[in-house]
């Protein structure tokens, strides 16, 4: 059985997906609660994470992904993995990263701090070296990157995933999921410019397949509403609607503060048409599904377990 466990952290994220074959896909690391303060009912991300891989018997997660740098999604991570750029953040242990997933944005940044630069010096080492990175966004906003560092972007392409894409790596049929790219992405101005946005912020949607059914889980990380708006009216114009469907949504914490509208009202903000669409609007996604000719379910199915932590009774459907 696949199972997705959402790590309760108040305002900051923590996700682990665990697939049926025995991998798993973290995604965030934020350690935030204070262990010393029994107030705190946040989970104990650290302790709870090592438990789960003691019981599995692993050290190592196929991928971790960082949707951004954020510390309340890269908060402990100098203490909870191995860094091979680094021989002083190895063994005593520290967990392995298999291939390490980034937005472009915590490639080029100059002036990240603390956990989010370690994490960016081992994005830029793998990267350098070749292996154990994939990086999202279009090839071309890494230009003076790899300029900088004396590489050629064609050598490194392969390690570039542009949204609209699906990643490489676990498929429907090897690993019963798969990854579609939403974010970031490059916005057509016109026929010659095309802006990179949202280059900060990996989004995704993640689909399982279990006996013949399709379960949509949608990953929207930080991204604030006009990215969003973007992300739906783009992919909608391209006629990948069923990459905007889900069983699962994982909305931006900061939800109505950034995430709805630019406009915020004083109880109850009204989100933009195409969030509106998005999280309300669900009939359309019955004509999604005509159109496609494919098998979804419109909740979650029995053969996914989602909990809320480990050290929370979790709930499954």
């Amino acid at each position: 059985m696949h199972k997705l466990t959402f790590f309760p952290l108040g305002n900051a994220d923590t996700t682990l997906i665990s697939v049926e074959n025995g991998q798993d896909f973290l995604f965030d690391f934020a350690n935030v609660a204070d262990p010393d303060n029994p107030a705190d009912k946040r989970a104990k991300v650290d302790a709870e994470l090592r438990n789960y891989m003691k019981s599995r018997g692993k050290d190592t997660f196929e991928i971790v992904g960082f949707t951004h740098g954020d510390s309340d999604h890269t908060k402990g991570s100098d203490e909870f993995f191995h860094f091979d750029r680094f021989p002083s953040l190895q063994g005593n242990g520290r967990f392995k990263i298999k291939e390490l997933w980034v937005p472009a944005g915590m490639i080029v940044e100059k002036n990240s701090e603390d956990d989010a630069r370690l994490l960016r010096q081992e994005a830029r080492h793998r990267l350098r070296e070749g292996y154990g990175i994939r990086v999202f966004s279009r090839p071309q906003q890494l230009a003076d990157w790899f300029e900088s560092e004396g590489i050629s972007i064609e050598s490194r392409s392969h390690l570039i995933t542009d949204a609209g894409q699906i990643a490489p790596g676990p498929t429907l049929q090897s690993g019963g999921v798969e990854f579609f790219v939403h974010s970031p992405f490059g916005h057509r101005q016109d026929e010659e410019t095309v802006i990179d946005r949202n280059e900060n912020c990996f989004a995704f949607q993640a689909r399982f397949s279990v006996d013949g059914i399709l379960t949509d889980l949608l990953m929207l990380s930080d991204v604030e509403w006009e990215f969003l708006t973007a992300i739906i009216d783009i992919t909608r114009n391209h006629q990948h609607d069923d990459r905007l469907h889900w069983d699962v949504c994982k909305i931006p914490h900061h939800c109505s503060a950034f995430s709805l509208n630019a406009e915020k009202g004083k109880t109850k903000t009204t989100p933009t048409d195409s969030i509106d669409w998005l999280y309300g609007n669900r009939e359309n996604f019955q004509q999604v599904k005509q159109h496609n000719h494919r098998t979804f379910r419109p909740r979650i199915t029995t053969k996914i377990k989602l909990t809320k932590s480990f050290s929370v009774s979790g709930w499954s459907q």
